[in-house]
């Protein structure tokens, strides 16, 4: 099976690029924090992915991260979830993020992703958190997000998101947070001043 592509980038579009191996074009889809941190086009760019093959269709996907790619797969395991909804739960957090959430079964985080609902939530805490326990170290390469409660992170983002700050704005706004001072207040406070730098 197709693991990894190292080739030319020579599209990139909201959903997916398309990397030219050999003379072959490849498209990949890739989630959209993946797309935003890919190079220019028509420099070489290396990607791992993940072939899917459903009915009579074979498609690609690609992350930058080996913890992106596990946490795709665990998530296709889920009954109800496909690649699309997985796709959306890695734009909006990172894996170590949506680890995180699964493990602290934060069923309203993962609940306001696109396509997830209510008991699609409790159905992936469900059948993944014991796996993600397990596997935890697989994502020390993702920068880290930070775990000190989850009621304090979840505190803090809906603070921001009625502030009208996305997902991922939220996400990388809060990284670096020493949580010495566990509460939402502060983890706000601190999140403003990285968006306002």
């Amino acid at each position: 099976m197709i693991a990894s592509l190292r080739g030319s980038l020579i599209a990139k579009l909201p959903h997916y690029i398309v990397i030219e191996v050999s003379g072959m074009g490849f498209r990949v889809w890739m989630p959209s924090s993946s797309l935003l941190a890919l190079e220019e086009i028509g420099n070489e760019v290396f990607i791992l992915t993940s072939l899917q093959i459903r009915e009579n269709e074979m498609t690609l996907y690609g992350f930058l991260t080996e913890g992106e790619r596990e946490i795709f797969e665990k998530l296709l395991s889920v009954s109800g979830v496909g690649p699309k909804i997985a796709l959306a739960a890695l734009s909006s957090y990172s894996a170590h993020c949506l680890a995180n959430l699964i493990m602290c079964e934060d069923a309203d985080s993962l609940a306001k992703i696109s396509g997830i609902g209510k008991k699609t939530a409790q159905r992936i805490i469900l059948e993944l958190r014991s796996s993600f326990s397990q596997s935890m170290p697989a994502f020390s390469d993702e920068p880290s997000t930070p775990v000190f409660g989850s009621e304090v992170m979840v505190g803090a983002r809906e603070i921001l998101s009625v502030m009208g700050f996305t997902s991922q704005e939220i996400e990388q706004a809060c990284k670096g947070y020493d949580g010495e001072r566990q509460n939402s207040d502060a983890l706000v406070r601190y999140a403003l001043r990285r968006l306002g730098e």
